[in-house]
């Protein structure tokens, strides 16, 4: 199957993701809000993110209680690559 796709601010940044990794998936893309691109500069703060571990506690509890400590460890790995 193929879809239209939207996102608005970070939304849009997975959409972008989403088409860009299955592009034969995708028919449309409509983003607002969203990053047009990424500088090294950006690069760099995600990367002082990669492990979930340096994050504050309370950001960390949150998303830990959804995802488990270790599936968000993996996850995040993922996006920051």
């Amino acid at each position: 199957e193929r879809y239209s796709v939207l996102g608005w601010s970070d939304g849009g940044n997975s959409a972008v993701h989403l088409a860009a990794n299955f592009p034969d998936r995708v028919d449309a893309l409509a983003i607002w809000g969203s990053n047009s691109y990424i500088t090294n500069d950006d690069i760099k703060l995600w990367e002082k993110t990669r492990h979930t571990r340096d994050w504050s506690k309370r950001h960390r509890d949150a998303m830990e209680a959804v995802y488990g400590a270790e599936e968000l460890q993996i996850m995040w790995h993922g996006f920051c690559d």
